[in-house]
């Protein structure tokens, strides 16, 4: 049972982000389940990651994570 709090995410949002600015599909896409780690799917990574930026948001923007 997960509870109501922010979990850590799997990687830092800022970094990835910055990679696959750069890196073109066929990278990224090779690289998929090596950046998933112990994830089931991108939905569940990229959820992690924009949980993780919203939190870093929340002090200038009304927000909740549900």
């Amino acid at each position: 049972v997960l509870g109501e709090r922010p979990y850590p995410p799997p990687a830092d949002p800022h970094k990835i982000i910055k990679c696959v600015e750069w890196m073109d599909d066929d990278v990224v896409e090779a690289m998929t389940d090596k950046i998933l780690g112990s994830l089931p799917n991108t939905y569940a990574f990229t959820k992690a990651l924009s949980e993780r930026l919203v939190e870093e948001a929340m002090a200038q923007i009304p927000a909740i994570i549900l």
